[in-house]
């Protein structure tokens, strides 16, 4: 919302029109903060977005557990029908609707794809490294996880972290301490 300076005879008249169209506001001394209605968005089981109808979710949170990650995108970053591609990715120039199509893709198919270099193995895993033409590198620990599945197969996961982790056992407590 664009901010728009009033003297203080147009001022009432600016807040009046602003309260209409929002859900909140709170007025201070030199500015106020408007707030739109609250956006409710439907999550399965895995924390994916799940769709009504045949409305297409607009608000993203590919992740319950980090709920401060909500990303605004747009539909045609959630199509279903539209193949994911590493060519895809890689042409999205904002890095939110970058983030998901990797997300919805896969963090490891990506970086598979993408030829991202293990540089470091220990017991917890291994750290791969990808860099980019823009913004920081991508790092992930691959972890496999140590329950076999009820077919006897064991499932690996790949866990994003930060660009300064030097170490997968670093990225991994990490991971560790964010989760609880």
């Amino acid at each position: 919302m664009a901010a728009v300076r009033a003297d203080a005879s147009g001022a009432a008249a600016l807040f009046a029109e602003l309260a209409v169209h929002v859900d909140r506001l709170y007025p201070f001394a030199a500015i106020a903060v408007a707030v739109r209605q609250a956006t409710t968005v439907a999550l399965d089981a895995e924390g994916q977005a799940a769709r009504r109808g045949g409305d297409s979710a607009r608000l993203s949170g590919w992740h319950a557990h980090l709920c401060l990650a909500l990303r605004l995108v747009s539909p045609e970053v959630l199509d279903r029908d539209r193949p994911i591609t590493r060519r895809r990715i890689d042409r999205k120039m904002n890095p939110d609707r970058r983030w998901v199509l990797i997300e919805r893709h896969g963090l490891g198919s990506y970086l598979v794809e993408a030829g991202a270099a293990e540089i470091q193995r220990d017991d917890c895993g291994q750290l791969h490294r990808l860099a980019r033409r823009l913004g920081d590198p991508i790092l992930a620990v691959r972890v496999m996880n140590h329950t076999p599945e009820p077919d006897g197969s064991v499932r690996e996961f790949w866990l994003p972290v930060p660009p300064t982790m030097a170490t997968a056992r670093q990225g991994r407590c990490l991971d560790l301490q964010s989760a609880r």
